[in-house]
């Protein structure tokens, strides 16, 4: 039996930003793929989490810019995400005209699967030669 790649069982995480929002639900998401968890509000609440486990594997970074972890071993990935349901766009969802208006603009329409609202994008994978 093959096994998952996706599984982040053995490895810590810190999401800063993860109280709410999409930070929040980073912190669920790696949860459930199997991680160890710390959340902070800001970047200056990290190190007490990351002294809390003794290392860091994944870093979701947030609530602000990512200084140079990559010579520590720690993977830098940005997300720019579209409009999800947050406090962030809580004007937008609470008026029907204003969210019918975004999810027209929206090619992909509402999506429900965790990977069906990526279209379009590029990932490079290169080991940080490009950063």
């Amino acid at each position: 039996m093959a096994s998952n790649p996706f599984s982040l069982i053995g490895h810590v995480a810190l999401v800063t930003g993860g109280t709410r929002g999409i930070g929040l639900e980073s912190v669920r998401a790696l949860a459930r793929a199997g991680a160890s968890v710390a959340a902070a509000e800001t970047t200056k609440e990290a190190a007490p989490a990351v002294e809390r486990f003794g290392r860091l594997d994944v870093l979701v970074n947030n609530a602000s810019a990512a200084p140079p972890f990559g010579p520590a071993g720690i993977r830098v990935n940005a997300v720019a995400p579209g409009v999800v349901r947050t406090d962030f766009s809580a004007a937008i969802v609470a008026s029907e005209d204003l969210h019918a208006a975004v999810v027209a603009k929206t090619s992909l329409g509402p999506v429900d699967e965790a990977s069906a609202y990526t279209t379009g994008s590029i990932l490079v994978v290169d080991g940080g030669t490009v950063a």
